[in-house]
């Protein structure tokens, strides 16, 4: 239960839980059981919602102060670069945590509490897009169409230890970053065009032209906007 309560402090004080992070950080990596997986991205996300919606990420990263941003200072692109890097160890953390090997349910939570800030770091877009490409059918038609409501939780595993577990996104949150998962996507399928390799319809973005005579990719996403890239 150690990790249960963990998981909910984050709430309440983000910053303790970030010093225990640093100071467990390769244990809470390699957790392998599925339940203790998901507390741990439940509080390692926890503390990066904390992180990027501090005023310093707003300030130095993100450059909302106009203050801050009228002359170039290298003080003030120092500690934006140490705010991005303490994001991007909490992203790695994370994917370490849902390993590609790791259950279906994990990966669905990973996707759940990483969503809300997965444009601040190109670990999560990627891990994300890895997930859907290697998952099932049911596994994208979750990805892609549900509509359930973001608090329900349900019990995955009843007995009397068991905790329940956020089971749901919304899929309009997943338009904000269509751009980014299509960028990463698109690295993917033109390695795997000049490696030869076959492309197949259950990739991320379906409907996958490569074999062109024009030689290029035309993906049409799940939005129905269609991209053509020209290979030369």
């Amino acid at each position: 239960m150690g990790l249960a309560l963990i998981a909910n402090y984050a709430i309440l004080d983000a910053n303790v839980v970030y010093d225990f992070y640093k100071k467990n950080k390769r244990s809470l990596e390699n957790e392998s059981w599925w339940e203790n997986k998901c507390l741990v991205l439940a509080a390692l996300s926890r503390v990066t919602t904390a992180l990027v919606e501090s005023q310093d990420y707003k300030d130095y990263v993100k450059k909302l102060n106009p203050l801050l941003t009228k002359n170039y200072n290298y003080e003030n692109e120092l500690k934006a670069n140490r705010l991005r890097e303490e994001v991007d160890s909490l992203a790695r953390s994370m994917s370490l945590v849902a390993a590609p090997n790791s259950i279906e349910i994990v990966q669905r939570n990973y996707i759940i509490y990483t969503l809300g800030f997965a444009s601040e770091s190109k670990e999560i877009i990627s891990h994300i897009v890895n997930a859907v490409l290697t998952g099932d059918d049911e596994f994208r038609k979750w990805f892609y169409e549900n509509q359930g409501d973001f608090n329900d939780e349900e019990y995955i595993i009843i007995n009397d230890r068991s905790l329940k577990h956020k089971i749901n996104i919304n899929s309009e949150a997943i338009i904000p970053y269509a751009k980014d998962f299509l960028l990463v996507t698109l690295e993917m399928v033109i390695f795997l065009f000049f490696l030869g390799n076959k492309l197949t319809n259950n990739f991320f973005f379906p409907n996958i032209d490569h074999r062109r005579k024009d030689r290029s990719i035309e993906i049409t996403t799940f939005r129905n906007n269609c991209f053509r890239f020209q290979i030369h």
